[in-house]
Formats: structure tokens, sequence, C-alpha cells
């Protein structure tokens, strides 16, 4: 109610100096009637880029835990044909580990490796 809707206006007032009004509209005409629509939309997709930048670390690292339980558990020969040659290639970038060490250029060979997969148009 209005009471979430208050601490919304208080946090953004907080966290974004920017923002020099905040307005609480009830219907998204009333959102829009004086607003620039092509900003937003810009500032919407710039958002959306840094989403699915984010996707795709959050994807390498995935695999780079998959990889790794798969080789735990020595279930290789188990996988399908399809997900024996993804773990084939992350492992050609990354081998096996068995020391806790930094892994941030393991991850970004991986995310690499995710963006450039055929049908992923990034």
């Amino acid at each position: 109610g209005m009471e979430s809707l208050n601490r919304m206006s208080d946090f953004i007032k907080e966290n974004c100096p920017q923002v020099k009004d905040v307005i609480i509209c009830d219907t998204m005409d009333e959102a829009i009637a004086d607003s620039d629509i092509v900003s937003m939309g810009t500032n919407s997709a710039l958002i959306c880029k840094h989403v699915i930048e984010n996707a795709f670390q959050v994807m390498a690292i995935h695999m780079l835990a998959l990889v790794q339980a798969v080789d735990c558990l020595k279930i290789q020969n188990e996988l399908s044909v399809d997900t024996r040659s993804l773990y084939d290639d992350i492992r050609k970038l990354v081998p096996v580990f068995v020391e806790d060490t930094p892994k941030y250029k393991d991850i970004q060979l991986i995310e690499s490796y995710l963006k450039n997969i055929e049908g992923f148009d990034v």
C-alpha cells in the first residue's frame, strides 16, 4: 500500500540523488504523461544489456561448477552427445582442478566461449 510506496520513494531519494522528484502514479497513462519515452527506452536497453552480460557470467560460473561436478562423480561417459561436447569444450578451456585458486580468468574464458556459441547473438 501507501507505506510501501513511501518507503520506495524514500529509498530512491536516499540512494539516487540525481532523481529530483519522485511522483507516485495510479496509472501508466499518468506515469508517461510528460515523460521522455525515448530516454526511458534507451535507459531500459542499457540496463537490459547489463543484465544479459551478468547472466552470461552467472552461466559461466554454473558451467564451471557443472563440469567440475561431472569430474568429481566420474560420469563423463554417461553424458548425452551434446552435453559431452559442451563438457569437452569447457574442459579444453579449463582443466580439472583440485586446489582452491582464483577462478576469475577461467570464468572469463568460459563466458567468452558461451557468448560465441552459434545461436547466441550478443
